[in-house]
């Protein structure tokens, strides 16, 4: 086609509503440029307008999603009837990124759906190739692939950067011929050139994920800290302080609110303390009344109290050389607080009904929701079990103070829970699940994504498949389109349209987004989001979001 018809753009925009929120984005963006510019500049405009804007969006995502909008703006524009992209791998063969049709729709069995002697004569030569009849135009009449589709209209023009071929995008349309013309080659080349260096940066994004995940799973490894997922800065100096406690039989006090994880953290200590080998023991203190949490600890005698029909080893014999872990230890009561001190500090116990001590050699790892200076102040606890307990303290942070791990625990429940398929969450879901503050912390997350697994449609978690209470809290969020942005210009747009509270949610998003790209470094993250680091730092200290680089 010579140029784009106005008509047909017209209509397109009004298809183009129903499209997700990234592409929303768009179609407002490319309205006002519209109805700004004059009739005889409107449609270098609204072609301008598409190619700063799709760059805009490549720039801070992953490359799946982005290369579907890629390819459904190409045909669009063209008039093919099937677009494909495809990357090049590493060992020189191609992928097929992105395969769409004029329904916006994934083409199956795309890698069988494309010539590939037309792919690979582009790759060869750096130029552009467009053939008015496949069918008819030597030597491509003689290939398999040409005849096999039926190709009429193809064009195939390569992507380019810094003398790199990234990959080709490839159109065709097999009911006409000569529906590309020069016109329509320069256009799509010209496209490339944009999304170029957006590709780029978008792989170099994914290749930065992949190497934080490396990363992580060597901590893992080397703190022996399986199950616990964390990026925040806080939550990273949490696990380097446990690991060096670990090694030690110090006692360690846990301390976070109900939900956080304080049994996984000790759990972590003994997996890598000394005493790994032995018996890992807990016990809930405020589970029981004390005269069974006392038989629960150092066991009873045949007859000690109604129901004893046997003796019974307690907890403190069965973590022998072990670790035992007290659970809620605040709610201990005072009588028994003082038989756990005298155990404490002499290493003997006696079993519930017995006159005869005995010894163990455990490890004490206790956790507690309350603050135990506060329940020592109130006389609640006692002060010198306090500081034998003591020994190191931590305090595991709630989730809403370390909302940066959010999107990893989430891939890490979607992975538990749905482990057939790979699922992933609506903009609209996702928007809200960052705005929420989880009072039951990591524990209510959890339950929250298994519940909406089962809700989940065509591997995507909907809005819908939220509790109403995360919804009606990221309602605010939701009077924008929800895409998160990911360029300090997205994030300008994005600001006007909002209400306060939902500008602030959207600017902490920002900021998490561009951190979780650039690995937790507050100037990388700038640099990437094409924003002042002063002004990115004083944003991060606005909303106590702790710098986890330089």
């Amino acid at each position: 086609m010579a140029s784009v018809d106005w008509n047909s753009l017209t209509k397109q925009l009004e298809e183009l509503r129903a499209r997700s929120a990234p592409e929303l984005a768009l179609v407002a963006r490319w309205d006002k440029l519209l109805a700004a510019a004059g009739e005889a500049r409107a449609q270098e405009e609204a072609r301008e307008a598409l190619l700063r804007e799709v760059t805009l969006v490549l720039s801070g995502s992953g490359v799946h999603r982005v290369l579907e909008l890629v390819m459904d703006s190409v045909v669009r524009l063209s008039g093919a009837q099937r677009g494909f992209l495809l990357l090049t791998r590493p060992d020189g063969s191609q992928e097929v990124a992105a395969a769409r049709n004029t329904k916006r729709a994934t083409v199956n069995d795309a890698a069988t759906e494309v010539s590939r002697r037309v792919i690979e004569t582009v790759l060869s030569t750096g130029r552009p190739l467009r053939l008015e009849d496949a069918l008819h135009t030597r030597p491509f009449d003689l290939a398999e692939s040409v005849t096999r589709l039926k190709l009429l209209s193809v064009l195939c023009v390569p992507i380019q950067h810094d003398g790199r071929t990234l990959g080709a995008l490839y159109l065709e349309n097999r009911t006409a011929s000569g529906v590309f013309t020069g016109e329509s080659e320069r256009l799509i080349a010209d496209f490339a050139g944009r999304i170029a260096a957006a590709v780029a940066q978008a792989e170099s994004f994914d290749q930065l994920r992949r190497e934080r995940e490396r990363l992580e799973a060597q901590l893992a490894r080397e703190y022996e800290f399986e199950g616990i997922v964390g990026r925040s800065p806080e939550f990273r100096r949490l696990l380097d302080l446990v690991a060096r406690a670990a090694d030690s039989d110090i006692p360690i006090l846990i301390e976070g609110e109900s939900g956080t994880g304080k049994e996984l953290v000790a759990r972590a200590v003994h997996r890598r303390s000394p005493r790994r080998e032995k018996p890992f023991v807990a016990v809930n203190c405020a589970a029981l009344p004390q005269a069974l949490l006392e038989s629960e600890l150092f066991g009873h005698t045949r007859g000690a109290f109604t129901g004893a029909a046997r003796d019974r080893r307690g907890l403190f014999a069965t973590a022998d050389r072990g670790t035992l872990f007290l659970d809620e230890v605040g709610e201990m009561p005072p009588e028994l607080q003082a038989k756990l001190l005298r155990v404490l500090q002499s290493g003997e116990f006696r079993a519930v009904g017995s006159d005869r001590p005995a010894t163990a050699d455990v490890r004490i790892v206790a956790a507690t929701q309350r603050r135990l200076e506060e329940e020592v102040k109130a006389g609640r606890f006692r002060e010198d079990l306090y500081f034998r307990l003591k020994g190191v303290c931590v305090t595991v942070p709630p989730l809403r103070a370390r909302k940066e791990d959010i999107p990893a625990l989430i891939a890490r429940f979607l992975e538990q829970f749905h482990p057939a398929a790979p699922l992933a969450l609506s903009d609209e879901a996702r928007a809200c699940l960052l705005a929420y503050d989880y009072p039951g912390n990591v524990r209510e997350l959890e339950s929250i994504i298994r519940r909406a697994v089962l809700f989940a449609e065509g591997g995507i978690l909907p809005l819908a498949a939220l509790p109403p209470e995360i919804a009606d809290r990221g309602g605010e969020i939701l009077r924008l389109p929800v895409h998160v942005p990911a360029t300090a210009a997205e994030l300008l747009r994005a600001k006007k349209q909002a209400t306060a509270e939902a500008a602030r949610q959207v600017e902490r998003a920002f900021l998490l987004r561009a951190l979780e790209a650039a690995g937790g470094k507050p100037t990388e993250a700038a640099r990437l989001a094409g924003m002042n680091r002063t002004q990115f730092l004083r944003m991060m200290k606005k909303f106590q979001i702790e710098r986890g680089g330089r």
